[in-house]
């Protein structure tokens, strides 16, 4: 991976603990190979979709199907290699 890439920027400020964040999407290929470059191997892969259903607005229906059809999060797990 190149310089920055693995870097997320997010801080949190003011008195509330306002919470921001950048989110850096990257080709799988980043990820896997990141781990093998550290001497891991990929065990398993789980795709998580949201459960966020919106009820309001005039693309609702559209938001819905997405989160149905496209996962939001990527659970890797990683093993060390003997």
């Amino acid at each position: 991976m190149g310089s920055g890439q693995g870097a997320l920027a997010a801080s949190i400020f003011n008195a509330r603990a306002r919470y921001t964040g950048v989110d850096i999407n990257r080709p799988l290929q980043d990820y896997v190979n990141g781990l093998a470059d550290c001497g891991l191997m990929v065990d398993c892969v789980k795709e998580m979709p949201t459960h966020k259903v919106h009820t309001s607005g005039p693309r609702s229906k559209a938001e819905n199907m997405a989160n149905q059809e496209v996962p939001l999060f990527l659970g890797l797990c990683a093993v060390k290699i003997k």
